[in-house]
């Protein structure tokens, strides 16, 4: 009976045992589980953010191309007012000195003409002295008048000069504005379009 005892008793402790070492298997499995499925969940989500990074950086690149292309469009425009703006200087100047050429020329001309006017009469005279310093006043008068003639006409060559390269200067500054303004429309929309996109993705305005 004593023996008996005993075998039930080591039985229970035995079923016990391995009741415990089932719980303790079934507990270890579920633990192990649980633990696969947060790593899972946690690399997805860390895979998820990184699309979302990636997609804000490009869209960030994309912005800053957009915006460097803006800005060198407006420093092209910059300078096609500079060459507009210095050839309508150029030409304003060079109509001032034109005229002040052409007037200079007339002035020259005319005191030419009314300073020769003795010395011409005088060598048609019968006084053959007068008449050779009258020749030698001409030719010194005459030297004088067409070193004067000389700069005044220089002067209105460099200033039809100046007109043509002013209407080049316009022409081409006109040309340029013309080109530039349609780009930069096009350029201001896609600028426009790239912000929308960047601020959409990270929720800024």
């Amino acid at each position: 009976m004593k023996l008996l005892f005993v075998f039930f008793v080591d039985m229970l402790i035995n079923l016990n045992n391995t009741t415990m070492k089932i719980k303790l298997h079934t507990i270890a499995k579920t633990t192990v589980l649980l633990i696969f499925i947060f790593s899972i969940s946690f690399s997805y989500a860390q895979n998820e953010l990184s699309r979302e990074e990636i997609s804000i950086n490009k869209s960030k690149e994309r912005l800053e191309v957009k915006r460097k292309k803006l800005v060198d469009l407006k420093r092209q425009i910059d300078n096609a007012d500079s060459l507009f703006n210095a050839g309508e200087k150029l030409s304003d100047d060079s109509k001032i000195n034109k005229k002040q050429a052409k007037e200079e020329i007339k002035v020259i001309e005319k005191k030419y003409k009314t300073d020769s006017k003795p010395f011409n009469k005088t060598m048609n005279g019968k006084d053959r002295k007068a008449a050779t310093e009258a020749r030698a006043g001409l030719r010194a008068v005459t030297s004088i008048y067409k070193a004067d003639l000389k700069t005044a006409q220089n002067k209105l060559k460099d200033a039809d000069k100046g007109l043509r390269t002013s209407d080049s200067m316009i022409l081409k500054a006109d040309r340029k504005l013309d080109m530039l303004s349609g780009k930069l429309k096009l350029a201001e929309k896609d600028y426009q379009k790239a912000e929308e996109d960047y601020q959409e993705k990270t929720g800024s305005e």
